[in-house]
């Protein structure tokens, strides 16, 4: 097939899709939404940057929803189906969204999400004379950047991980305008606008293998999109101990507590016996929260030596009553059969 039969083909697969998604247009064009679901019974409701979940007041039926879906899945030459894989991910050409869509049987009906990438980049500064963070949550990030300290950042689904990274960057790039930035991400999300920058955009299954070829970039910093396996965490933590400081990516956490201990996790996956000690490599936590009737705002900023020493203190609290256990059981043990 020629590229014009192929660029013939696409735009009317596009002209199809924009069909079905008329109904939704006034909603994509509203930059105060951030994400956009469509339920299984085809109701539509939308996540306000302030307001939090809204109901959008439209209706998609099922013919519509399934249109939509096998529409993105012919463009992004990828196939989703009943039996083997219910499931599709992808971008939504025009307005960049990223999509993920699922079909029965995993659901009675097909459901569809919409995440618009940050149409603005926010500063530190706004995040704090707006109140999502404190004074001295802004002092404490801003020396951290000034230091080139790793941040590693967490917080719930719509909590403004990816917001708050960008500004971060932003940060970055006002203290060391020169420096070359690699970001590799899956869907393009993150913003830089750093005088010498490189942006993969990777599948996810190639993550790990972009990591580990990041060095013949020849980058000063090293930023990945969002960490969700224990490959991608190794390679990341090899390539930032090797004299590239300064550096962000973002987790799905609770807390900043359960950040380091997410990635512990994420490490344990791949790795054997002891595991790296991850506070030498990744200095600051910062975890986010979205706040109802206000939005994403930073809940905590953690060194994470002040995380490493809670961790380990739970933990030899947990083994000194596991042994007290142990020891009550032996007696209990010993006392039954004695009787």
């Amino acid at each position: 097939m020629n590229a014009d039969a192929q660029k013939e083909i696409r735009e009317r697969q596009l002209a199809n899709l924009y069909g079905e998604l008329e109904s939704l247009l006034p909603v994509f064009e509203n930059k105060e939404l951030t994400d956009i679901f469509i339920y299984g019974d085809g109701s539509v409701r939308a996540e306000h940057f302030l307001e939090g979940r809204i109901d959008a007041g439209i209706q998609v039926n099922e013919t519509a929803r399934y249109n939509i879906i096998h529409y993105l899945s012919a463009m992004a030459d990828s196939s989703i189906d009943t039996w083997s894989n219910p499931t599709l991910e992808g971008i939504l050409p025009g307005y960049n969204f990223r999509v993920t869509a699922v079909i029965p049987p995993w659901v009675k009906s097909p459901e569809i999400t919409f995440r618009r990438p940050p149409v603005k980049i926010f500063s530190l500064e706004e995040y704090r004379d707006t109140g999502r963070m404190t004074d001295m949550q802004y002092k404490e990030v801003v020396a951290a950047i000034e230091r080139k300290d790793n941040i590693l950042i967490g917080g719930g689904t719509g909590s403004g991980k990816t917001t708050f990274t960008n500004a971060c960057i932003k940060k970055m790039s006002e203290f060391t305008p020169h420096d070359r930035f690699l970001i590799i991400e899956d869907t393009p999300e993150l913003q830089c606008h750093a005088e010498d920058l490189t942006q993969l955009y990777i599948r996810k299954d190639q993550a790990a293998l972009a990591v580990r070829f990041a060095l013949r970039w020849f980058p000063k910093r090293i930023i990945f999109g969002e960490l969700r396996s224990g490959d991608v965490a190794r390679e990341l933590l090899e390539c930032w101990n090797t004299g590239h400081p300064g550096n962000v990516t973002t987790i799905h956490a609770d807390s900043a507590q359960s950040m380091l201990t997410r990635f512990r996790g994420m490490l344990s996956e791949v790795i054997t016996g002891t595991l790296p000690d991850v506070s030498e490599t990744i200095q600051v936590c910062v975890h986010l929260k979205r706040k109802a009737g206000f939005g994403p705002m930073v809940e905590e900023v953690l060194h994470t030596r002040q995380i490493a020493k809670l961790l380990d203190t739970i933990e030899k609290q947990r083994s000194s009553e596991a042994f007290v256990m142990s020891e009550y059981n032996d007696y209990l043990h010993a006392t039954l059969n004695a009787e």
